[in-house]
């Protein structure tokens, strides 16, 4: 399924970043590497289906080591999905 940023932020809720002070995409991406990894590994562990990666101009559900970043969600996602970053 691909869907629309907008349509991302709506469906799936994602959460703020707490940790970084220069969180990008309005503080909800969270830097692949140090505390903020971290914390979204221990995500991963317990609700990995609300862990989604930054892979170039696209976000992807799941987590990807090495991505560009990642983002958590409140709700999870059900089937693999891709969205589209249109404001990259």
């Amino acid at each position: 399924m691909t869907i629309s940023f907008d349509e991302f932020i709506e469906k799936f809720r994602p959460v703020q970043n707490s940790i970084g002070e220069m969180a990008d995409m309005d503080g909800i991406l969270f830097a692949p590497f140090g505390n903020e990894t971290d914390f979204v590994r221990g995500r991963v562990a317990d609700k990995p289906d609300t862990v989604w990666t930054l892979v170039g101009d696209s976000v992807e559900s799941g987590f990807i080591d090495g991505g560009d970043g990642h983002i958590v969600t409140e709700l999870p996602f059900t089937e693999p999905t891709v969205v589209e970053v249109e404001w990259l």
